[in-house]
């Protein structure tokens, strides 16, 4: 028995509670295939940048990655594991190769003379079919014995080997046909699986049941044998079976070249995965099964998986009749279907499973909605469509409208029902109070009308008062009755929504007159902020936005899908991806037209709804929104060693331990396992923490070094909240039955001596320690105080007196707490043997110290922000603002918990630390960096790891890598400032008719829109920003000229630019050189200024300049080699900066810093000098060539090449 997926659903809903589709790979013109899968990664062969490379998705995660770029191609890649492994093509003929996930390194397994293709891997073992000797043969390799040895010889052909275990399974043809063999490695014993006529091929095998597909028939079928018992049972189904795979007791195979058949062993049941479209090459994990599919075209492949651990999608309805229109309000879902011949009203109580229908009529009812106990309509049987209102409680039926004119785009929220209709003449929305029974119009603007959509004290809709053709987004308040634009960007909005403060819309501005490109826009009501909630290439529509979810209809796959964002997380997730139409409702309200361009409301609390017409007749399904792992991901306790952040995540269904390396920027697993970890704590390789594994919390310490694990504290009752310093490590121990300090030596942990710091009266808890120094907050004496204890002398100290004290923390002999009497931070000088309290308005909780910084989190967990306060100075200073911001701890780095995102986040405290940006295979070129404390801190760079120039951001606050703009045409040049991100493109689409058409196109992070600024250039040369302005060159018949536009204002074209190369914007000014006299000079313009003036100027070279609006460096060969050269707008003098023999080049310069490139030492080192002290410093002077640095926000990041090719580096949080 086969169902289809729709069945499958249905039978899901009422006991097979998980299986849901969802998209891996979906890149437009660009294929995506042969994928594999095992445990939380899927892998595949990609080839977006023009040949095939290795890529990968996380599933506990949501990111893609690169596995392996190389000019050649990289194909049939496998996952066991954490590790990945492919056939590739570098050398010229076929070798295998492997990558670490967890440690993100990529060696050979084999790279011998011949073809070393189709690999498998399982565990610490690795196959595959080897011709170095003239035929294929199979082969093998043990990564943990580090041998190689051959499983299957001879003179006949063996391809095709699949391993699991001990057994390896492959295709032989010693018999004339190719039959299926099994190699026992633990045995070294060969045997026959299959040796029937006709070929016997492609087989996949899971501990002992193997799978192949058997032609002994003449027509494939699907076969499977269990090596125990030798039993060997066939799939007879009509037509061609191939290509299965196994994982446990269920098969995966490709039925009649087109479908992907699901088969249980244990059960018998079947099922036909996500029918309608053609696809091939399944494989199948522990989280399900993944597949190429063609929805594109058989030139335009990308990767589909059915997840096994995502709850299913519920069935609302069934039948063969159409259901249309769905809306949700609470636990009650309307919608309309056909099934008496007619569209009438239909109710379905989620919690009750109670089915009503609304309305039994010989006429068709339209467009539904409901809000609480209302349910209304809109029907003709009246002559004109007019507006009904059925109560629930009542049972009552209510016309709302009587006019003589069509009452069009009916909603209802609460007690308020709005339409539009043209009784006067013209479009306007009208309102009717259900509770006053009272109506009143709306809107006055004489202007076609769309869309209108009301939640609470705000309607929203389009009209085209500005233009026929031109439809914008207006708001207004039925509170103080205030009609505001909320959009009226040039190109076109629509599709409006409202819920609370937000407002969504489809909007056309990124699409052009030859091709539209509809994304999704909203915008915060209270804060007047817009942003790009979606900005694919694809098209996106029909936007709803209620609570912190926006849901819209995306035909990025082709067909119509239904995808979601999370407004607190900034996670997308895929809702309904099943081929065929997937959509919010019909597009008309069937079946007068009534809702052609307005959503529905779709959302409902943790619950949505939609048409799925995968079936043939549209159905109404459901889902719960937080089911999926992305929604439900977050993290906890961060905390930080300097070098490494550690948290406890829950990523994989448990709270498991992560750490993530900032000289590295990798994230690896600390500790996993099947049950909960937390309260990690870092101290140079090591790392602690409260490990759940036996039941209680005990404490296991992990070398990181060595990779030992072990249990450090355990028995009876809870150990936890640990913290270590060097080899000593301290935690809390109600064993007693009451909570008790505890402290162990890690030198005598093998003893299991453990010192108690403090066992008595009273409860004590969240021990702290650094060096000799232990501190927890003790209620000995009723209220919570602050004891220290010298663990040197064994002297106990009590800190504090009146009322509650704290959550202490220590660092070096400076120990912090919080006053819950006053709400504020103290502090305590141990070698000083003096304190006192910082003071501050509001609530000051959670503080954290590290050097002569402390850290504190200031307001309520709903709006909180955190603050850093230097103690040497008193300056405090906001680090970030909130909501949401909490759990601080500083070593070096501050991290805390962003609790809207569950994700941690980081900024350097101490100077000097340098650590990697990006180490990816090609060229890494150019960096620059900025950002600010509103929108975080970014690293941008030029990067052709595809062979195609890109550009690629790094988020130093998400410690996440992202291509901004990585499409198969030219991205060059980056800057940034603030905010704004720009570069040079070439645009393929040249909408404007020009030859060798160039733009520059700039991107906003605080409300993620990308613009073309300018368009038309001739070539592509750097650009430069300043916090109001841009500087970019254009090709003219005297030269290369240099323009500087506002922007936020519209350009101003002088009519005589001057000529230059290489500007550079800072402050209020571009400076820029010229060779106009014979050599290079320097040359100013302030923004205003009609002309520029000579800065730098004589028979020497003065090139490479650059400002931050105060001061102007470059390099100047005056002396005979290059030196660095400084000039100060305010009091017009210039400095020699540099006089080294060496040369220095490529200055930049903020607030007094100058950072150049040097080479003094013989290869390329990067130095500063710091006119605020008159002290010059070296940033970097290791192995291989530093080059080209960029200084902004304290930063310096530059190209570096020590590891072969150019990679970028950064220096953060530079101090004097």
């Amino acid at each position: 028995m086969i169902m289809t997926a729709a069945l499958f659903l249905v039978v899901a809903g009422s006991g097979m509670d998980y299986g849901k589709e969802r998209p891996i790979a979906i890149l437009v013109g660009s294929e995506q295939q042969q994928p594999d899968t095992d445990g939380h990664i899927v892998a595949w062969s990609d080839n977006r940048s023009g040949n095939y490379d290795i890529f990968m998705y996380d599933l506990e995660t949501g990111l893609e990655k690169w596995v392996c770029i190389n000019p050649f191609f990289q194909i049939s890649p496998v996952v066991s594991g954490e590790r990945i492994v492919w056939q590739d093509m570098r050398a010229g003929n076929g070798d295998i190769y492997m990558y670490d996930v967890v440690n993100r390194t990529e060696s050979a397994v084999v790279a011998a003379e011949g073809n070393q293709t189709q690999p498998d891997i399982s565990g610490d073992r690795v196959v595959w079919a080897d011709d170095r000797e003239g035929i294929y043969n199979i082969r093998l390799y043990d990564l943990a014995a580090k041998k190689e040895s051959i499983i299957a010889s001879g003179e006949a052909e063996q391809i095709e080997p699949r391993i699991s275990g001990d057994r390896v399974v492959w295709m032989d043809k010693r018999s004339g046909d190719f039959d299926v063999y099994v190699y026992d490695i633990g045995s070294g014993k060969e045997s026959a699986v299959s040796s029937g006529p006709a070929d016997q091929s492609f087989p996949s095998i899971s501990g002992s049941t193997v799978v192949w597909a058997d032609n002994r028939t003449g027509e494939t079928d699907i076969a499977y044998k269990d090596l125990s018992s030798g039993k060997t049972q066939t799939l007879a189904r009509p037509g061609t079976q191939t290509d299965p795979r196994i994982y446990g007791h269920t098969i995966v195979y490709l039925n009649n070249h087109t479908d992907i058949n699901l088969y249980d062993i244990s059960s018998g049941e079947e099922y036909a995965l996500a029918p309608g479209v053609i696809k091939m090459e399944p494989a199948i994990g522990e989280r399900g099964i993944v597949w190429t599919e063609f929805r594109r075209g058989s030139d335009d492949p990308d990767i589909q998986m059915y997840d096994t651990e995502v709850l299913a999608d519920v069935p609302i309805t069934s039948g063969p009749y159409n259901h249309t229109n769905p809306s949700i309000s609470e636990e009650s879902i309307v919608w309309t279907d056909d099934r008496n011949g007619h569209f009438n009203v239909y109710l379905y109580n989620i919690t009750t499973g109670e089915r009503l229908s609304i309305t039994d009529s010989d006429f068709d009812h339209s467009s539904p909605d409901i809000s609480g106990s209302n349910v209304i309509w809109t029907d003709k049987s009246k002559g004109v469509l007019n507006v009904f209102l059925y109560n629930l409680k009542t049972k009552k039926t209510q016309q709302i409208t009587d006019g003589s004119t069509d009452s069009r785009y009916a909603m209802i929220d609460g007690s308020n029902i709005i339409w539009i209709d043209t009784r006067t003449g013209g479009e306007q929305i009208y309102l009717y109070d259900i509770s006053t029974a009272e109506e009143r119009q709306v809107t006055t603007a004489k202007a076609l009308k769309l869309s209108p959509v009301i939640s609470g004290e705000s309607i929203v809709w389009i009209d085209s008062r500005n233009g026929d053709d031109k439809w914008d987004v207006y708001r207004y308040n039925l509170t103080d009755g205030v009609e505001t634009a909320i959009c009226t960007n040039a190109n076109r909005q629509a599709q409006p929504w409202v819920w609370g403060d937000t407002v969504v819309w489809a909007d056309g501005r990124n699409g052009n007159a030859q091709i539209s490109n509809w994304d999704i826009y909203s915008y915060d009501l209270k804060t007047g902020r817009e942003r790009a909630i979606v900005t694919n290439s694809a098209n996106q529509g029909n936007p709803v936005v209620q609570g912190n979810y926006v849901a819209w209809l995306d035909v990025r796959g082709g067909d119509s899908d239904l995808y979601l964002y999370d407004l607190d997380r900034g996670v997308e997730v895929p809702i309904a991806t099943l081929p065929l139409q997937q959509t919010p409702n019909d597009g008309k309200g069937d079946p007068y037209q009534v809702k052609p361009y307005l959503s529905s409301r779709i959302i409902s609390g943790n619950k949505m709804v939609w048409m799925d017409n995968s079936g043939g007749y549209s159905q109404i399904m459901m889902r719960y929104i937080n089911s999926d792992p992305m929604l439900l991901r977050a993290s906890d306790y961060p905390s930080t060693n300097g070098s490494l952040l550690v948290w406890s995540d829950n990523r994989g269904g448990n709270w498991n331990i992560y750490g993530f390396d900032y000289s590295t920027r990798a994230e690896k697993p600390i500790s996993k396992g099947d049950y909960d970890q937390f309260y990690p704590k870092a101290s140079a390789d090591r790392v602690v923490w409260a490990d759940y594994r036996d039941g209680s919390a005990d404490i296991y310490v992990k070398n990181l070094t060595d990779g030992i694990e072990s249990a450090l504290a355990a028995g009876k009752g809870d150990q936890t909240w640990p913290s270590i310093s060097g080899n000593r490590v301290v935690w809390m121990d109600n064993s007693s039955g009451n909570w008790d300090v505890y402290m162990m030596d890690l030198e005598n942990a093998s003893q299991g001596e453990k010192l108690a710091v403090h066992k008595g009266p009273g409860q004590q808890m969240y021990p702290v320690i650094s060096g000799n120094l232990v501190a927890w907050q003790d209620n000995r004496g009723g209220d919570f105080d602050v004891y220290v204890m010298d663990i040197e002398t064994a002297n106990e100290t009590k800190l504090t007196g009146e009322g509650d004290q704290l959550y202490p923390d220590i660092s070096a002999s400076t120990i912090t707490w919080e006053d819950a009497r006053t709400q504020d931070i103290s502090y305590y000088f141990w070698d000083k043997k003096w304190g006192k309290s910082y003071p501050r308005q509001g609530e000051q909780t959670s503080p954290v110290v590290s050097g002569n910084f402390i850290a504190y989190m200031e307001g309520n967990a709903e709006n909180s922000s955190i603050r850093k306060l230097d103690l040497s100075n008193w300056k405090d200073e906001l680090v970030q603002v909130g909501p949401g911001q909490v759990k601080p701890s500083m070593d070096r780095k501050l991290v805390w918990l962003n609790s809207l995102t569950g994700r941690p986040r980081s900024v350097a405290v101490a100077a000097g630390q340098s650590s990697v940006i990006c180490k990816a295979p090609g060229e890494q070129s150019r960096p620059v960096v900025g950002g600010n404390d509103q929108v975080g801190y970014y690293v941008v760079w030029m990067d052709n790891r595809t062979s195609e120039p890109d550009i690629y951001v790094y988020s130093l606050n998400q410690e996440l890598e992202l291509p901004l703009a990585a499409t198969p045409y030219q991205d060059m040049y980056p800057d940034i400032q603030g905010s704004i991100i720009a570069w040079v493109a070439r645009n393929p689409l040249n909408q404007y008719r020009i030859e060798d058409y160039w733009s520059v196109r700039t991107f906003d992070i605080s409300i993620e829109n990308s613009t073309e600024l300018i368009y038309g250039l001739e070539n592509a040369t750097p650009v430069s920003l300043s916090d109001e302005y841009l500087a970019y060159l254009r090709k003219s018949y005297f030269g290369w000229m240099v323009y500087t536009r506002p922007l936020y204002e519209k350009e101003n074209i002088p009519d005589y630019p001057p000529n230059g190369i290489n500007p550079r914007a800072g402050g209020e000014y571009v400076v820029f050189q010229d060779n106009k006299k014979g050599s290079w000079d320097i040359y100013l313009q302030k923004q205003g200024d009609a002309s520029a003036l000579p800065l730098a100027s004589d028979a020497a070279d003065q090139i490479n300049a650059a400002t931050d609006g105060r001061t102007v460096v470059w390099q100047d060969n005056r002396n005979g080699n290059w030196d660095i050269y400084a000039y100060d707008l305010n009091s017009s003098r210039e400095t020699q900066i540099t006089s080294d023999l060496a040369d220095q080049s490529y200055p930049d310069v903020e607030d007094g810093v100058i950072v150049w490139q040097d080479s003094r030492n013989g290869n390329w080192d990067l130095y500063v000098y710091d006119l605020n002290v008159q002290r010059e410093k070296a940033i970097c002077t290791d192995g291989g060539d530093q080059t080209r640095p960029r200084i902004r926000t304290g930063r310096i990041v530059w190209e570096d090449n020590r590891s072969g090719d150019k990679d970028i580096y950064i220096y953060e949080n530079y101090m004097p």
